[in-house]
């Protein structure tokens, strides 16, 4: 019973268990913490806190111990057993920019922001235009940039031929004062002037990638009419695993930060 009600949770709310995790192994809570407190640290929906309330208050402890430890451990282990499974069995889903999104078609923003929130190790990026001063994007930016300056590897390759350079340009003025910087990457084709590295991408852990049409503009963010496919699995590993092999092949070449 307790395993169905992690894995259902791990499942239901990845961020959020990923999360909980953090919390309960620095101590930051532990088995007797009041639902109050657990919904003012996880900012989650209220039947995710009371789920996990539940499960905390209910997880098997001698009478006076509040130790979270063994949850913390089941929890991690319910995250790995997911992560292994979205490996060997590929999910898909609709993401659009626009309206008459329907059904199981998910808007493109609430997407990247979950993606985002579930990131724990490295999340890349390919660009054609990049505006970041309207409040979507620059919302996008913002998690970026606090997700850089908590340690994971940020890395964004981006179209070095766009309006003169603009992309590289706008990234610097645009990158929250303070913050740590990612890892810029450009392409150009010298030989054809016309050609332009027209890919966007997002992928997050090397196993999460959203494909799009969608610039991170506001326009392709809110206004457009955009298609993606959000891809979880090997493929999306396949594909961070060419992009990383384009940077250390240096197919893409390293942007100095703009001064």
């Amino acid at each position: 019973m307790r395993a169905s009600r992690l894995a259902s949770l791990v499942a239901d709310a990845p961020n959020i268990a990923v999360q909980l995790v953090g919390l309960l192994e620095s101590r930051a809570l532990n088995l007797d913490t009041s639902r109050a407190v657990l919904a003012f640290r996880l900012k989650a929906p209220a039947s995710v806190v009371d789920e996990v309330h539940s499960l905390m208050t209910g997880w098997p402890r001698s009478p006076d111990d509040a130790d979270p430890g063994g949850l913390a451990a089941a929890l991690r282990a319910a995250i790995d057993v997911r992560g292994l499974v979205l490996d060997r069995s590929p999910t898909c889903e609709v993401v659009w920019t626009g309206r008459g999104a329907t059904g199981g078609v998910r808007s493109t923003v609430p997407v990247i922001l979950e993606m985002l929130a579930e990131a724990t190790n490295s999340v890349l990026l390919l660009s054609y235009s990049v505006w970041l001063k309207q409040s979507r994007t620059n919302t996008v930016l913002n998690r970026l940039a606090e997700l850089s300056s908590r340690g994971v590897d940020v890395a964004w390759i981006v179209d070095t031929g766009y309006r003169s350079g603009h992309n590289r340009i706008e990234i610097g003025e645009c990158w929250p004062t303070g913050r740590r910087r990612p890892h810029l990457y450009g392409w150009r084709d010298v030989d054809d002037e016309i050609a332009k590295l027209h890919a966007k991408v997002l992928i997050v852990d090397d196993r999460d990638a959203l494909v799009t049409s969608a610039n991170l503009t506001g326009h392709g963010l809110t206004s457009n009419i955009e298609l993606g496919l959000r891809v979880r699995g090997a493929p999306a590993t396949e594909l961070a695993a060419h992009l990383r092999h384009l940077i250390v092949t240096s197919a893409f070449d390293r942007l100095d930060w703009p001064a």
